[in-house]
């Protein structure tokens, strides 16, 4: 990788691992908050408007914004017009959800959603316009001023929710603090875009500049819509067959484990797929495309591992303690996910990234409309039967899914599945002795001390069973981990 290349990229990394740290801790803080203020059958309501928020901004993109950084070069008449085309589709999308809010609350029998959805149309009419304005900013990795504009919003957001359930709102709370925060970063984008030149739109149009674009974003959108869809489809049954409580306290503990893995694997998968692009863009050599691909698998695996592991093995412990005896039907929603998002943090971003820069969104796509296929209609079969019916399908999905990309990642790679495999040997190793350690420590200490006190024992005795493994398997690895976790150099060890 060239200097120039490799220092953006370490920077992006930098500023994105200082926003990602700051969001996932934010919105882990706010999700505590907001689960002692609220019942289960709010974060129903909020379950469902939260994928519709998301639906709307994979909509409002469509894969334009990952056509614009694959481009090497974006005209001023290119730009003008993906930004009045994303204008249009915003308040389409707008209009749209609020005719059609009161059919979804009617299918869901959930008689306050239409009033809620119906406000949540604001949310695409001031987000959207932002949309062309980011993917110049990240094209140009830069990252920095990206970082620092959500990291701002991101303490908006908590802050004004926090005021707001204080003062008595519950999931309008939510709504509220979506419209402000939304408004102010679409203004602090823009502005910072017209400031510094890094794009200019004037006055045009031209459709067949749109459909330019759209032929590569087509399949990128395609394929976002379809992985968020599916990772929300389960959700949207459990609110058809079953009831708002039931929705609420899975939604409640997959959300938060989302957000761990977003603070582990997305302020790094964030920046790889710019990344990968300008790599190959220099002709650098499929061995050290691979050499890169495989550093970064096996970091995030040194983190990944540990961090969802434990939390499996520990829910039982820690939910009452944070969140309230209301929410113990949520331990069993934190140890099916926390296991099954292993896969998603290793493979998902990292190979999908590798494969739209070498040019194969139809790849990625294919594989998630046949995946998508299947999951639905299999949650479609067995969703009525509960819960564990649910999450049974969700684990067997997450890891045939990921197989498959990483098949075609390692295909493009020129390399094979057990080469792929054998890098996680030792991160396996430390973590295996941690799990023995923790379960080890519950069978002995579960009658003799406090459950709170069993928690803290477990996470110290956990830890340092994994550190003192990785020290003596590999002493490189215990450096790179104190590195990480410590003196915050992950993304010079990465690069």
């Amino acid at each position: 990788m060239s200097n120039s290349i490799k220092d953006q990229t370490i920077q992006s990394i930098k500023w994105t691992t200082i926003q990602t740290v700051l969001i996932a801790l934010l919105g882990a803080v706010t999700q505590v908050i907001m689960a002692r203020f609220m019942s289960p059958e709010n974060f129903g309501y909020i379950a469902v408007i939260m994928i519709t928020i998301g639906v709307m901004t994979k909509i409002e993109d469509y894969g334009i914004s990952s056509a614009v950084i694959q481009r090497p070069t974006v005209h001023r008449t290119d730009a003008s017009s993906l930004f009045f085309f994303n204008i249009i589709i915003s308040v389409v999308i707008a209009i749209s959800l609020f005719f059609f809010a009161p059919y979804l609350s009617s299918i869901l029998s959930l008689d306050r959603l239409s009033y809620y959805l119906r406000f949540c149309c604001i949310i695409p009419l001031v987000s959207g316009p932002n949309t062309l304005f980011r993917s110049f900013l990240e094209k140009k990795l830069l990252f920095k001023q990206l970082s620092i504009i959500d990291g701002v919003r991101a303490i908006l957001y908590a802050l004004i929710i926090t005021i707001l359930l204080i003062s008595g709102m519950r999931v309008m709370a939510v709504i509220i603090a979506q419209i402000l925060t939304s408004f102010l970063a679409t203004c602090a984008i823009i502005y910072y875009c017209y400031r510094n030149n890094i794009v200019k739109i004037g006055i045009a149009f031209k459709i067949r500049s749109v459909l330019d674009y759209f032929s590569f974003g087509f399949y990128v959108g395609s394929k976002q819509i379809l992985t968020f869809l599916t990772s929300r489809v389960d959700e949207m049954l459990i609110a058809y067959y079953l009831s708002p409580e039931i929705l609420g306290v899975y939604h409640f503990g997959k959300e938060l484990l989302e957000k761990i893995r977003m603070l582990i694997s997305k302020s790094l998968s964030k920046v790889l797929f710019p990344a990968f692009s300008k790599l190959l863009s220099k002709n650098h050599s499929i061995q050290s495309v691979s050499n890169y691909y495989s550093k970064m698998s096996y970091y995030l695996a040194l983190i990944s591992f540990p961090v969802f592991t434990s939390i499996a093995l520990t829910a039982h412990l820690f939910v009452p303690v944070i969140f309230g005896d209301k929410w113990l039907e949520s331990i069993l929603v934190f140890r099916v996910v926390s296991i099954s998002l292993i896969f998603t943090a290793l493979t998902a971003n990292v190979s999908s990234a590798l494969l739209y820069a070498y040019n194969k969104p139809k790849v990625v796509l294919f594989i998630d409309i046949i995946t998508s296929i299947l999951y639905f209609s299999t949650l479609s079969l067995v969703g009525r039967y509960g819960i564990h019916a649910v999450l049974a399908i969700y684990i067997t999905f997450n890891i045939f899914k990921t197989t498959a990309l990483q098949f075609f990642a390692n295909k493009s790679l020129e390399t094979g599945m057990i080469k792929y495999l054998s890098i996680f040997k030792c991160p396996g190793i430390y973590v295996f002795a941690m799990a023995v350690s923790i379960l080890g420590l519950q069978i002995i200490l579960k009658s003799l001390v406090h459950s709170n006190i069993l928690l803290i024992i477990c996470m110290i005795g956990g830890t340092t069973t994994f550190l003192l493994v990785s020290y003596f398997v590999k002493k490189d690895d215990l450096q790179l981990i104190i590195s990480i976790l410590v003196k915050n150099k992950f993304q010079k060890q990465a690069i």
